[in-house]
């Protein structure tokens, strides 16, 4: 059964009116005992309120990398209108924002809570209801790895050896995100735990979540690293699966792992049609897994990136926004962004052990360190190269510590920060880049985004987006600032004892 819900508002947008809807569909599992209604049944919420009308009388919707998306939404219903069999806890919900006559999917998650109340006025008695959820990666964030131990689960490793003989232990990190989101949750979806069945009438691909959602890993270099021994936690897991995907083996320190709606294609697709100028029908759109490598810019050649403005970073989907929708912006930058030394360690097998010495070298600004003392990241990783295969361990950490340094060398050069805007802007999606334009190319501001939200109410809908690595002027300017700070660092020297 389906169940859809819909509002209009009028949102005044600096370049104009413009007419702005949102749409909500709430989707009640197979056999759900929520429901009361038939399959045919449905009910239209109009925001315009009317008596004996239900009425959302606001929507929101956020997303950010790595916590994941959140929604909230309010009804206000006449007496006889029933929230806690209408709203199913842990029901799918769709929404999505209607402007120019094009649908754009923002939102694809679970009801977590229904809360509701009834107030008696001089209109009648009517009901008011609120309701929250997360996006599709709450079945991942709150599934548990469990072992039973009165199955024997917990017996050589159990569930984990079933994905483990598949080589987990021994794989990359792309590989390995994978096999726990989707071979591990249908391992312990086999064994009862949970499946997350979809809805049969939810649009795209039926069955279970990992049936129906894409894995984009595009934007993983599959030349760096490789797992050398397994760690207590595959053999003894108890943590949410996504926690350990994205904590243990998904190599946070160099990868993302976030989750977004994209077209079937991933961030490919949404590059080759950034403003998705026919819209993003919820049939037509993907809950997808992005895991890639962090997309920022490098110069140093060890760095194992490419060069100049071809690299990742200069092609990443980019929204381009007029300064006159710009309500707020918000910048600034902190002493805690001034690193001038990188430290980077790997794990070690036995044969690269007499290594250890050349591997463990600093990278450090020594003009830089002489003004304001030692700024240190130091950064480790699960992942280590394995003898003879691919990367060896020494040319492996120093490629990631040049990594490390370009990152994150330009310190306070980068702002991070909030930009309102006056209008909604639903096309927007998580790992892209937003760019305002200024009068002119040195007063382009450009950053990456890392979170959003869409704010609906009658009247009005308006997004925001936090913003990081923020800068002015063109990538070429920005790629020459990168350069000049990033030849300016040097191997650590060991500083003589002092005689005796």
């Amino acid at each position: 059964m389906s169940l859809s819900l819909a509002a209009f508002g009028t949102s005044a947008g600096y370049q104009g009116s413009e007419r702005t809807e949102v749409e909500i569909a709430l989707y009640n599992k197979n056999g759900s005992p929520y429901t009361l209604y038939n399959s045919n049944l449905t009910i239209v919420l109009d925001g315009r309120t009317q008596d004996g009308v239900p009425s959302v009388t606001e929507c929101q919707v956020s997303n950010a990398l790595g916590s994941g998306g959140n929604f909230s939404f309010s009804v206000k219903a006449p007496a006889d209108f029933k929230p806690l069999e209408v709203f199913a806890v842990d029901g799918w919900v769709d929404i999505c924002f209607r402007r120019f006559n094009r649908r754009w999917h923002v939102m694809r998650g679970m009801i977590d809570e229904v809360r509701y109340s009834r107030q008696a006025g001089p209109g009648g008695t009517r009901v008011s209801a609120q309701v929250t959820g997360r996006s599709f990666q709450k079945a991942w964030a709150t599934t548990r790895v469990f072992m039973n131990a009165l199955t024997a689960d917990n017996v050589g490793g159990g569930l984990a050896f079933k994905i483990s003989a598949s080589g987990l232990a021994n794989s990359n990190p792309r590989q390995n995100v994978q096999l726990i989101l989707f071979k591990l949750f249908d391992v312990i979806g086999a064994r009862g735990i949970a499946n997350w069945a979809l809805p049969s009438d939810l649009p795209g691909p039926g069955g279970s979540v990992t049936k129906a959602v894409q894995y984009d890993y595009a934007g993983f270099n599959s030349r760096v690293l490789k797992r050398a021994t397994p760690t207590g936690t595959l053999l003894f897991p108890d943590t949410m699966v996504w926690d350990l995907a994205a904590n243990e083996y998904g190599d946070q320190q160099f990868c993302e792992l976030y989750t977004e709606l994209l077209p079937v294609g991933g961030m490919s697709a949404l590059r080759a049609d950034v403003d998705l100028k026919a819209g993003l029908d919820p049939a037509q759109s993907r809950m997808t897994v992005v895991f890639r490598d962090k997309p920022f810019p490098l110069v140093d050649p060890k760095a194992l990136g490419q060069p100049g403005l071809t690299q990742p970073y200069f092609q990443l989907p980019l929204w381009e926004i007029n300064s006159q929708d710009v309500r707020n912006l918000e910048l600034g930058t902190s002493t805690y962004e001034a690193i001038n030394a990188f430290a980077f360690v790997g794990n070690f097998t036995q044969e690269n052990i007499s290594q250890n010495g050349t591997v463990r070298s600093i990278l450090e600004r020594p003009d830089d360190k002489a003004l304001r003392g030692v700024r240190r990241m130091d950064v480790t990783t699960p992942y280590s190269a394995q003898v003879g295969q691919g990367t060896g361990l020494r040319q492996l950490a120093e490629g990631l510590r040049a990594r490390l340094k370009d990152w994150y060398c330009m310190g306070t050069e980068l702002y991070q920060g909030s930009l309102s805007l006056g209008r909604s802007f639903p096309q927007l999606k998580l790992g892209g880049k937003v760019r305002v334009k200024g009068q002119t190319s040195a007063e382009n501001l450009t950053a990456y985004v890392e979170g959003y939200s869409h704010a609906w109410s009658p009247g009005a809908c308006m997004s925001s987006v936090n913003i990081t690595r923020a800068y002015y002027g063109t990538d070429a300017s920005h790629l020459a600032r990168l350069k000049r700070l990033s030849g300016a660092f040097q191997a650590a020297r060991k500083i003589p004892l002092p005689a005796k």
